[in-house]
């Protein structure tokens, strides 16, 4: 089992520097996380990516949004990301992300096509179809809360979901006082977040052993 993130650029027009948006893909995918991940840009403002690990799919689609929208530029611009995460079979391993084939792929472009349509951000579809129902409605509870977010939450939420949960630290590394920072990560639920895309983890985890 594999996970494909097939995404697009919202509002990419709105900006001719590509390498804003760009550069926080890079970011994410360069992190420890997703060693040895394939993924392409294609069609100027569009990405697939190819996760071996399908348990760390929702991880990096949340940390896409968070990182794009924790840069001031884009955030002003209203520039976000829109994700459909596929998990099922590979099938087809070509020479790139583009040129490979299977289940998981058939299921991320599927859903990429209905996010517009439903006015979404983050879907998923995966090969149990059994637990389709539960997946959904909690991914889009959390896709919700993270729309919720303030420019300062993504900020905070940056680096809260790398593992820097003491508020100490936060504060040093966001510039503000340890008081701001205990209550946004109580307004913002991070904490709630943080166990559920650990619950979401463990479960991709059970059901693919």
């Amino acid at each position: 089992m594999i996970a494909i993130l097939t995404a697009d650029i919202v509002s990419s027009t709105k900006t001719q520097n590509n390498a804003l948006w760009s550069s926080c893909i890079e970011e994410v995918m360069d992190l420890p996380f997703f060693e040895d991940t394939r993924w392409d840009i294609f069609r100027g403002d569009s990405f697939q990516i190819e996760l071996s690990d399908p348990s760390r799919s929702l991880f990096l689609a949340i940390l896409l949004r968070v990182f794009i929208n924790a840069k001031k530029e884009l955030y002003d611009l209203k520039i976000d990301v829109r994700i459909s995460i596929g998990i099922g079979k590979e099938g087809y391993e070509g020479d790139n992300v583009m040129s490979s084939d299977g289940h998981a792929y058939k299921l991320s472009g599927r859903t990429f096509d209905k996010l517009q349509a439903n006015n979404r951000k983050l879907m998923i579809a995966t090969a149990w179809d059994y637990d389709l129902m539960g997946f959904q409605e909690s991914v889009q509870l959390i896709e919700h809360l993270i729309s919720n977010w303030s420019f300062s939450s993504f900020t905070v939420g940056k680096h809260y979901l790398l593992g820097v949960t003491k508020q100490k630290d936060l504060a040093e590394l966001v510039g503000v006082s340890q008081p701001a920072i205990h209550k946004r990560i109580q307004k913002d639920n991070m904490e709630g977040l943080i166990n559920y895309l650990n619950w979401f983890s463990q479960k991709i985890l059970l059901l693919t052993s």
